[in-house]
């Protein structure tokens, strides 16, 4: 993300702004799938019999394509998203994103930390993959504790 902001600002202005969007979009997007996710995570602490417990998550899953057809009316029936809804989706999908989103955060602390420059944040995002995982998640908490709020 840093990468192309970078390459983009100042060089297209056009192409620039077209990037701006898509990452609101994106942004967008993910807020409503953390959203449903949240909301499954909710009803999985329900106890409910398996029937009941499907038919519920079922129409989570229908409210989140509704939700989502209502953002594409918002973006002027934008569709690049709808991939997303060529398979089925499920509560281990949305975590992958949740967990995805939630690492953010320590990644741009780590690149403040080299202090802006790529070369840098390249390397010690290297070193940390190369951290056995107990080690990697330590650190990458201490760069979400770091990160500005």
């Amino acid at each position: 993300q840093e990468g192309v902001k970078r390459w983009l600002n100042g060089r297209d202005d056009a192409a620039f702004s077209r990037w701006q969007l898509s990452r609101q979009r994106e942004g967008q997007f993910i807020d409503l799938l953390l959203a449903v996710r949240d909301e499954l995570d909710r009803l999985y602490r329900q106890p409910l019999d398996e029937p009941s417990m499907g038919q519920r998550k079922a129409r989570l899953f229908e409210q989140l394509r509704e939700r989502y057809q209502q953002l594409k009316q918002q973006w002027g029936g934008y569709a690049g998203f709808d991939g997303w809804f060529s398979h089925d989706l499920n509560n281990a999908y949305l975590a992958s994103i949740a967990t995805y989103e939630a690492w953010v955060p320590a990644f741009q602390q780590l690149l403040k930390q080299a202090g802006g420059d790529l070369a840098g944040f390249y390397a010690a995002s290297r070193a940390l993959g190369e951290l056995p995982s107990p080690q990697r998640e330590q650190r990458l908490q201490a760069l979400l504790q770091a990160a500005d709020p």
